[in-house]
């Protein structure tokens, strides 16, 4: 939400502007907190700022200058999100649907279960660490690890993706030894 607040003041909205989305027309307040990516500044987007006239963008969106355009936006501990980038550039104006076209839709979180069925028949467990880091003198977030940790309340449901993995199974002998190793998560 905070994130969501400080993109809509950098563009100057109230929030309530209309906004289609996949399923109809919200307000663009919700399409920020529910439909769109807002963490990091995406190459659609650097190529509309070079359309609206940003000189600095289209230097750096030649072909020549990839790799400058990618230190330019992911720079370790040096990301820009979406408000630093129209911090940088106040003077290029956006409509909420212009803007809203040259975002990437949120994307699943994938985690691992990390309970047993024989444990807790009746739930699923995760492991998640929340993701925090600072970046240009501003502190970010993970979008679905800070959402668990602080905005979810336990007592209520939360969607989920389930996804199997047909090529993970146990031997058929359960006295057989295994190794098992879950990599990724970070914990």
């Amino acid at each position: 939400p905070a994130l969501v607040d400080l993109t809509l003041k950098a563009l100057g909205f109230s929030g309530e502007e209309p906004v289609k989305v996949k399923e109809g027309e919200k307000p663009i307040r919700e399409a920020f907190l529910r439909d769109y990516q807002l963490h990091f500044v995406e190459k659609k987007f650097m190529q509309k700022l070079a359309e609206k006239g940003c000189g600095n963008a289209a230097e750096l969106l030649k072909p020549e200058n990839s790799a400058l355009l990618t230190a330019y936006l992911n720079t370790r501990n040096e990301t820009r999100d979406y408000i630093d980038v129209l911090g940088e550039y106040p003077e290029i104006k956006w409509a909420p649907q212009e803007f809203c076209d040259t975002l990437r839709a949120l994307n699943i979180r994938l985690y691992s279960i990390s309970s047993s069925l024989k444990a807790h028949p009746e739930s699923v467990h995760l492991t998640v660490a929340s993701v925090r880091w600072m970046s240009r003198g501003r502190m970010r977030s993970g979008v679905c690890s800070t959402f668990m940790a602080e905005r979810w309340g336990g007592e209520t449901t939360a969607g989920i993706f389930a996804q199997t993995q047909k090529h993970f199974r146990l031997p058929d002998d359960p006295s057989t030894p295994v190794i098992m190793v879950g990599p990724g998560t970070g914990v």
